[in-house]
This record gives structure tokens, sequence and C-alpha cells, in this order.
């Protein structure tokens, strides 16, 4: 209880540095390597002990060891990934309501599949400005999962929220919606905006669009 204690206290303490949203909500970098995010690309990993995110590299030279930033031992099993996971989503930490968010969508982490649950945490952890939440609850509104209301209107205002926030992964999914309502005009700028902002689909989108003759839509407007 203490450590967990301790985590939050070291949230409160530490609140999310201003900037680009990517540094908003990683920080600049890798707390354990200090390397800055834009030049690792082994992509992130989330240490569930004390909600922090660091490198995949990182993540995977500490293995089973303490955590580096908390000292507390490895989970033993993934039963205890999920208790812990639960703790800090108790405390309205919205990192771990995300992540057992979408271990109930994927059935993971021994969780029976849940996309209803999966939804109500969702919603709890894009309230608190989680960004990833607003994408990921909009593709289980695109999708009509089970339990979850089939609703393009709702899921094109949360993709619209993560675009804001500077998710590139949204930019993306609106593209999708203006490309499968027809307008391509809408949609190639947002293919270009995500591409830039690292989205690897939105790049091949990109480039599909370029060779379909599609960019023209956005110059000739």
């Amino acid at each position: 209880k203490a450590n967990y204690e301790a985590a939050r206290a070291w949230r409160e303490a530490n609140p999310e540095p201003p900037g680009p949203a990517s540094v908003a909500r990683y920080g600049k970098g890798c707390p354990i390597c200090m390397q800055d995010w834009e030049d690792i690309d082994a992509g992130r990993a989330l240490r569930v002990c004390g909600v922090r995110t660091i490198c995949r590299q990182c993540s995977d030279k500490i293995g089973a060891a303490p955590c580096p930033l908390c000292r507390e031992p490895c989970a033993k099993n993934d039963q205890e990934v999920v208790a812990r996971l639960r703790r800090h989503a108790a405390t309205h930490c919205h990192e771990a309501q995300k992540e057992l968010a979408d271990e109930y969508r994927d059935g993971g982490l021994g969780l029976v599949k849940s996309a209803k649950k999966a939804a109500k945490l969702y919603e709890s952890a894009a309230d608190l400005g989680n960004v990833d939440a607003l994408v990921n609850l909009g593709k289980l509104h695109i999708d009509g999962a089970s339990g979850v209301k089939l609703d393009r209107k709702k899921a094109r205002s949360l993709y619209e929220k993560a675009a804001e926030l500077g998710s590139a992964a949204a930019r993306y999914n609106l593209a999708l919606m203006h490309r499968d309502d027809g307008d391509h005009a809408a949609a190639f700028p947002l293919l270009e905006s995500a591409a830039a902002g690292g989205c690897a689909d939105a790049e091949t989108g990109l480039g599909m669009a370029y060779y379909a003759g599609l960019a023209s839509a956005r110059t000739s407007t």
C-alpha cells in the first residue's frame, strides 16, 4: 500500500510537463536512459508498479528485476499485474485505467474479454485527459463491439477531440471516416498530418492516396 501511495504522491508532485502532446504525455524522453523519444525506435512500455512509461529497450533490460524507478519487485504473474493496474485505476490514474481497458478489450492477462468493461474504463480515462483512451473508445463505437453502441457520430466527436490534443492516430481514423463518406478532400490533409505525426498506417494510406491520384482532390479545393 505504501508503494502505491508513494507512486500517487510522485504523480501529484510531478505534473505532466507542458509542450507538444507527446511531451505532455510521456515527458521528453525515457526516465531511465534519458534518451529523447524521437531517438528511440523500440517503442514504449508501461511499468505497472509506478505507472511510468519507459522505452522498450530499458524494459527488456530490467526484465524480472525490481523497478529502478520505485524499487517495486517485478510482478510474478498476470494476476499480480491486473491487481496493480486495478489499484492504480482506483486512485484515478488514467494511464492504469487505459491499460486495464486495453486488456479487457483484448481479453489479455487472463481477463474475460469485455468491450463493455473496456468502454467504461476508457470513458473514465478520457475524462481525465488520456488521449489514447479517446481514440480507443472511438474505435469501439465505430466497430459496434459487443455491449457498446454503434455510434459513428460519437466516434467522430471522440476522434476530433483526440486530434485536437495531438493524436496522429485520431487524425488517421478521422481520415478513414471521411474516405468512407467519399470526402477525399477532407481525408487527404488529415492523412498528411497523421503521417507527419508518425502514424505508420497514415503513411501507407497517404502513399496509396497519391498512387490513386486522390491528392488532386485536395489541391483543387
